[in-house]
């Protein structure tokens, strides 16, 4: 959803969601979204068991503002323009950022974002709604961790026990302050009874990592990836006990450019 290198009064009638032949790409086709919201953030990408390819993300007219929500579009199979997007979140007096979805091994779909009241990322909550017909309709919101500054961005992963694995970052205010990222570390909410319950488990010496992305090696053994607050380089660790319990973040030779002003999510 983002425009690089268009001019603004044309960015309007490019979002129709039609999937359309590059004009001069061979091969690549674009799809721009439609969406009601001035900015657009945090896109995640997901199949639902149909085939259906869903995008999630949040939009209103700031990040962090109390008009912040969730939003979906759906690209049915066969299908060459993604449909209007639906509101799944609706909470006048929150932000609700950072969705993702999960096709959970019993069948159901997990929509989980969270939520904060405007600008304090600190009291953040992670909330979830959950489908029981395959991502057509979902349930009432429901918290998931009720931890103050719990946020999530990439996506569960099942471990070969069949524990869920939920990356998270914790937002950390520093003596009372107002939340600035400076003290944010990494953990993982881990769920051995299908998301009924969940424990947190800290990632250790990871301040500054955020977003962390978990895949597995196959076994017991996992490796992790981290954005670093600090603008500095993807940062890395590994876990050989199914996610159980990790390594410290390193830096890996893979540079990141993300300029220090930019913290939130």
């Amino acid at each position: 959803m983002t425009f690089t290198g268009l001019p603004s009064e044309a960015v309007p009638a490019l979002m129709t969601g039609l999937i359309t032949p590059h004009s001069s790409i061979h091969g690549r086709a674009d799809a721009y979204l439609p969406s009601p919201c001035i900015q657009n953030h945090a896109a995640n990408l997901a199949f639902l068991p149909d085939g259906t390819l869903t995008c999630v993300w949040f939009g209103g007219t700031m990040e962090g503002m109390g008009d912040i929500s969730i939003y979906m579009s759906r690209l049915a199979p066969g299908s060459e323009r993604w449909s209007e997007p639906e509101k799944m979140s609706d909470d006048p007096e929150k932000s609700e950022q950072n969705p993702l979805l999960f096709n959970a091994p019993d069948g159901k779909t997990w929509l989980l974002y969270t939520s904060q009241t405007s600008g304090n990322q600190d009291g953040s909550v992670v909330k979830c709604r959950i489908s029981g017909d395959g991502g057509k309709s979902f349930g009432p919101v429901r918290i998931l961790c009720d931890s103050p500054g719990t946020f999530v961005r990439q996506q569960i992963v099942v471990n070969d026990r069949g524990d869920w694995l939920l990356p998270v970052f914790r937002c950390v205010g520093l003596n009372g302050e107002r939340w600035s990222g400076d003290a944010d570390t990494a953990a993982v909410l881990i769920s051995r009874d299908g998301g009924a319950s969940w424990q947190m488990r800290d990632i250790p010496d990871s301040i500054g990592a955020v977003h962390m992305n978990i895949l597995p090696l196959g076994g017991d053994e996992m490796v992790a990836f981290y954005r670093n607050r600090f603008a500095e380089s993807i940062l890395s660790s590994g876990s050989t006990d199914g996610g159980e319990t990790w390594s410290v973040p390193e830096p890996t030779e893979l540079r990141t450019t993300t300029p220090r002003s930019r913290l939130p999510c």
